[in-house]
């Protein structure tokens, strides 16, 4: 309440987000999406059917930058899936992943990546779009944001249509 980020309502002594825009900009900033560690897979499916793979897993997933942003507005063209995942997961989904024909990979040859959560509610929270599952809109964006070139110009837009309540 100090920082002024949240803010009490004094009619129902709810809280609520005061400053969302810039709360998600200091997030983008504190956790750059490319210094979290990965697990990557390289598949020759293209970009659709690889989250339709993901998303048929029965394994807990949440879609963050593209993969996410994507099914809101078709903007990038691109073939990388970013994905949280339990860590405690890793192993099913290695499994599952090499059974469909996906093979891991270096970083730089990868277009699935993997990013391991210990915390289950990133999973848990996942929200619906499109019959797949996102992460939460303020963790997207601040993928996004930090993503850097099309995927900061992409979370630009979506933080607009989110602050707006049109997304």
């Amino acid at each position: 309440e100090k920082n002024g980020f949240i803010m009490k309502d004094k009619k129902t002594n709810e809280y609520r987000t005061a400053k969302a825009l810039d709360l998600i900009r200091l997030l983008s900033l504190s956790r750059p999406f490319n210094s979290l560690r990965t697990v990557n897979y390289y598949s020759q499916d293209v970009f659709e059917k690889k989250l339709s793979v993901i998303n048929d897993s029965k394994l807990g997933y949440a879609f963050s930058v593209f993969a996410g942003s994507e099914l809101f507005r078709t903007y990038v063209k691109t073939d990388q899936v970013h994905a949280y995942v339990l860590e405690k997961d890793l192993k099913n989904w290695e499994k599952f992943l090499l059974s469909k024909g996906f093979l891991k990979a270096e970083k730089t040859q990868a277009n699935l990546f993997l990013i391991p959560a210990s915390n289950a509610a990133l999973v848990k929270n996942a929200v619906k779009v499109k019959g797949f599952r996102i992460a939460q809109m303020p963790l997207l964006l601040s993928d996004l944001l930090s993503f850097g070139g099309l995927g900061e110009e992409q979370g630009s837009f979506l933080l607009e249509e989110w602050l707006n309540n049109r997304i």
